[in-house]
């Protein structure tokens, strides 16, 4: 078959397209127009961007023994802790789900439970792995939801349409205080009757970033009598937060 001239002409045409196209992703205002969207092409519509988070993390570990399947599984552990600002809006597209974030929460709550029955209130109170379960130490995004991203992106920020749903849900609440006032203990602090329980096992130890989550949290779900008394133990205690986590401590 004779080669037609037409195909080289062809061919570059098609190459130099190609290019031209390529080269409208790779200008800064393509890419990226500096108010959260993208622009496709000169004068072209601007499409919302969804916000990458992204982080670096550990194979998924279950709580306990491989086999057995009545412990809960911690999600993939984040190397650091990360507290990201949440974008303006009232959505994660990234959230595991209403359903997925009560089960997760439902069964970190008995693990917890389960290791305050052995005494072993420091790996509550603090981020501290613990070894008899496996447990790596870190529940404060699904046991106290918060409208933050955080190490593990959107799966467990909170928008006000998610709150709202799980604050109809009476198991989920009953589930989320139960939490709160465990943490609490583990402080030396029974929320319920408002008073001081200290030993040498259940005191505060000085980890405020998991008392600024779960005041921000506690705000979030409308739970005044729970603040109130945590802002009890915070006086008592001549608790001091970092000036950041201050803000949480306005009166609800």
């Amino acid at each position: 078959m004779t080669n037609s001239p037409a195909l080289p002409l062809l061919f570059a045409v098609v190459l130099i397209t190609m290019a031209t196209a390529c080269d409208q992703y790779d200008t800064p205002e393509a890419v990226g127009s500096g108010d959260g969207s993208r622009v496709m092409g000169d004068g072209g519509k601007r499409i919302p961007i969804t916000p990458r988070f992204e982080a670096k993390l550990d194979a998924t570990e279950p709580s306990g023994d491989a086999g057995d399947a009545s412990k809960p599984k911690t999600p993939a552990t984040p190397r650091a802790e990360e507290w990201h600002q949440a974008p303006e809006h009232e959505f994660f597209p990234g959230f595991v789900g209403i359903e997925a974030l009560k089960k997760t929460q439902a069964e970190h709550l008995r693990l917890l439970k389960s290791i305050a029955d052995r005494g072993d209130w420091d790996y509550i109170s603090a981020h501290r792995p613990h070894p008899p379960t496996g447990f790596d130490g870190g529940f404060d995004w699904w046991m106290f939801p918060i409208d933050r991203t955080s190490s593990y992106g959107q799966a467990y920020a909170v928008g006000s349409r998610e709150i709202a749903a799980l604050k109809k849900d009476a198991a989920f609440m009953k589930s989320y205080r139960d939490g709160v006032i465990l943490v609490a203990k583990s402080w030396g602090w029974d929320l319920e009757h408002n008073k001081d329980i200290t030993n040498a096992k259940q005191r505060w130890v000085g980890y405020d970033v998991r008392l600024a989550k779960l005041l921000h949290s506690i705000r979030l779900f409308g739970q005044k009598d729970l603040f109130d008394r945590l802002l009890v133990f915070i006086r008592e205690h001549k608790v001091q937060l970092e000036p950041k986590y201050q803000k949480y401590l306005q009166p609800l």
